[in-house]
């Protein structure tokens, strides 16, 4: 086998295997969260949490700058230093180090501040963790209200378009009347009323799940399952 040849079926081994694995991911990305899963995923990215844990680096951070000590001071100073020659303006150096002694048990109280200070980011973050975590429950049980709507409404508008059909057999055989079927009908158009309003109720409690979640923009792949479920998935 020619080395040209070997390299063109290695490569295409390579890719037929990559696409393997990206088709496996993708599968598994729009595998529906179980309420648990979108809890955790809310608690990783989750803008709002990433903010407020990163204001709590940054108060640790502020913590330590309070602790430390400040430096000494190293002074150099020189005067007519060009000439040193010259009687009339003779030259003259300084040396002086410095350094502050804070009285008063400064450091002390500006520890205790900054301490005070995180642990008061560090309870605000809690409480944001713990209402994160509310609304995500709340969001997911709405989404999963929301389809359970939108089946009821896709069954109801599938029965009553399967009785419509018969109504229109027994009109067209004489059984009932033009006026009596064309209300039945127009009931047609409510039913639909209720499956297009179930369906925007659906993506509007979609939307609000995976917001929470921290997703960049809604995918409409995006589903939501009981755990029951999701077991009988896996399975």
């Amino acid at each position: 086998m020619k080395p040209s040849l070997r390299f063109i079926i290695l490569m295409w081994v390579c890719l037929w295997c990559a696409g393997l694995n990206a088709q496996g991911q993708s599968s598994s990305s729009t595998a529906p969260f179980t309420m648990q899963q979108a809890v955790d995923y809310a608690m990783a990215h989750n803008p709002t949490l990433m903010s407020a844990e990163q204001k709590l680096l940054s108060m640790n951070g502020q913590e330590v700058e309070a602790g430390l000590r400040q430096n000494p001071d190293f002074t150099a100073y020189g005067t007519n230093v060009t000439n040193p020659a010259s009687s009339a303006t003779p030259y003259a150096y300084s040396l002086q180090v410095s350094r502050l002694f804070e009285r008063g048990e400064k450091r002390r109280w500006r520890l205790d501040n900054a301490r005070a200070t995180t642990a008061q980011t560090a309870a605000q973050l809690h409480d944001q963790q713990r209402g994160t975590v509310l609304a995500v429950k709340q969001a997911f049980t709405n989404m999963l209200l929301a389809k359970s709507a939108l089946k009821v409404a896709q069954d109801n508008l599938k029965n009553y378009q399967q009785q419509l059909n018969i109504f229109q057999y027994r009109f067209k055989a004489g059984d009932i009347g033009k006026i009596d079927f064309e209300r039945l009908d127009l009931q047609m158009a409510q039913y639909e009323s209720d499956e297009a309003a179930a369906e925007m109720n659906l993506v509007q409690a979609s939307d609000q799940l995976q917001t929470l979640l921290g997703f960049e923009e809604p995918n409409r792949k995006f589903d939501v399952a009981q755990e029951s479920s999701a077991l009988a998935i896996r399975k």
